[in-house]
């Protein structure tokens, strides 16, 4: 397995892989000398952490995090892809600063294949205040069941609905239309892929950011 990272590394992406996982995982900073030695397609599994927007282009020898992650799924390997500003940058062009008008293979990639919609991204602060929300599990999927936590804020949530192909995780705000996680599988290759959209290193108890990554990974 192979967790890409830019910046520092968040703790709850690595620490909360099972150790039969974790032994066999290498954490590795996206740089050219990594690119190089280290593509992503020699891997059976990638974790991209904190990746947004979902076309940019890396600068190195790697595309786009969108077509690392459609050929992955093509090819049948898995992704767990933590991203609170993936579907912020592709859909909301209300704000023209963030907005990439050349995101329509990104919409298509949430809408047409995972069968996700955008509905909106809730800023998670007031002012200088961070504004702390509820997440909870679905009591219908392993991943998500039994899951309550609080996320301290400071970042946006992603929260859309579900049209098709995806199963929906985890929800915000006490209220289970506002889904701001999911898992998908390919019905050809089997590929699988697991999307938080949320700012995972933000919630409050460590050992639930954990749990929650050990389970997807499980599950991928």
């Amino acid at each position: 397995y192979a967790l890409y990272y830019k910046g520092a590394l968040e703790p709850a992406a690595f620490a909360g892989l099972p150790d039969s996982i974790r032994t066999r995982t290498a954490a590795m900073p996206l740089t050219q000398d990594v690119a190089d030695a280290y593509p992503y397609s020699k891997w059976d599994a990638v974790i991209l952490n904190d990746i947004f927007p979902l076309d940019y282009t890396t600068g190195y020898n790697f595309p786009p995090p969108l077509q690392m992650i459609t050929d992955m799924l093509d090819a049948g390997k898995k992704v767990f892809l933590n991203s609170y500003g993936a579907m912020f940058f592709a859909f909301n062009t209300a704000i023209p600063n963030y907005y990439n008008t050349g995101t329509q293979p990104v919409m298509d990639f949430f809408n047409l294949r995972l069968g996700l919609t955008w509905t909106t991204n809730v800023p998670r602060w007031s002012g200088n205040t961070l504004t702390s929300f509820s997440i909870k599990g679905f009591a219908t999927d392993p991943i998500g069941k039994g899951i309550s936590v609080m996320n301290s804020g400071g970042t946006v949530s992603e929260i859309y609905s579900i049209d098709s192909n995806s199963v929906p995780l985890f929800y915000s705000d006490n209220v289970q239309a506002n889904i701001l996680g999911s898992k998908y599988e390919d019905p050809v290759t089997h590929g699988r892929l697991v999307f938080l959209g949320f700012d995972l290193p933000r919630i409050t108890v460590q050992k639930w950011a954990d749990t929650i990554v050990g389970r997807s990974i499980a599950w991928l």
